[in-house]
């Protein structure tokens, strides 16, 4: 079962049984619900559960055929169609949401994020800044790791007419990672891209842009430390502009 589609629907508020059980009677149509629980590997009792569960959320029903139950999916549309429904309902109660944010304290200095969502909020913030962007010790890595996401976050930064400069790691240099960074460079007249000398490659990466800056780290489980200090923002680009100096 291919693990990729199985991880979109988690993300979409699937559990990994409902997941599995939707694939499988994706591929296998009408179905009775021991045969869906022999082909995806999943205990009978949960099968059931599951079945009746995506059943409520309106992505599965069922037909009786000769007093057997046959459980058929609907069509994959319908789970865009629930997605804008929770759309639309958490814009309503959005400007409420956004006035409690704004009535509590200004004075936070940083904030952690993990993992590829908390990548997202980060990217997300530099596009809603949209000051020109610095970017030290660049990996390409998240053209990998934000496979599905990086086509929207470009188009966003295109449409903003976002500056950007990144200094990156020697070791991507004439790899199909730097092809990705030239296509880039082809339809962003303001992005420019230098590589830093070889001894200096880093794992670590470090995003400048108006008073802001991100400490970041690809791992298992990546790490942003977002920072909100114009002196710490004026330190770290200082840094970058020596950097890019001595860069090609």
């Amino acid at each position: 079962m291919n693990e990729k589609k199985i991880s979109l629907l988690i993300e979409m508020g699937f559990t990994q049984t409902e997941a599995k059980i939707y694939l499988t009677l994706l591929k296998k149509g009408k179905s009775l619900a021991g045969a869906i629980a022999s082909d995806s590997k999943l205990y009978r009792k949960n099968v059931y559960d599951a079945l009746n569960s995506l059943a409520e959320k309106g992505l599965v029903t069922h037909i009786i055929e000769k007093g057997k139950k046959y459980w058929i999916c609907l069509e994959p549309e319908k789970i865009k169609k629930i997605l804008q429904d929770k759309i639309l309902k958490f814009d309503h109660f959005l400007p409420e949401f956004n006035s409690d944010y704004d009535k509590k304290s200004e004075d936070i200095y940083a904030e952690v994020y993990e993992g590829k969502e908390g990548v997202k909020n980060t990217i997300d913030l530099i596009l809603k800044e949209n000051e020109p962007v610095f970017l030290l010790g660049a990996t390409g890595k998240i053209f990998e790791e934000l496979e599905y996401a990086i086509e929207n976050i470009f188009h966003e930064a295109k449409n903003k007419n976002l500056q950007a400069r990144f200094l990156m790691n020697s070791h991507i240099k004439e790899t199909e990672i730097e092809k990705g960074f030239i296509e880039i460079k082809k339809k962003f007249k303001k992005f420019q891209y230098r590589f830093m000398p070889k001894n200096l490659n880093s794992k670590t990466q470090i995003y400048i842009f108006g008073d802001y800056s991100i400490v970041f780290t690809w791992k298992e489980k990546p790490i942003s430390v977002l920072i909100k200090n114009k002196e710490i923002a004026k330190g770290f680009k200082s840094y970058f502009d020596f950097l890019w100096n001595l860069s090609s």
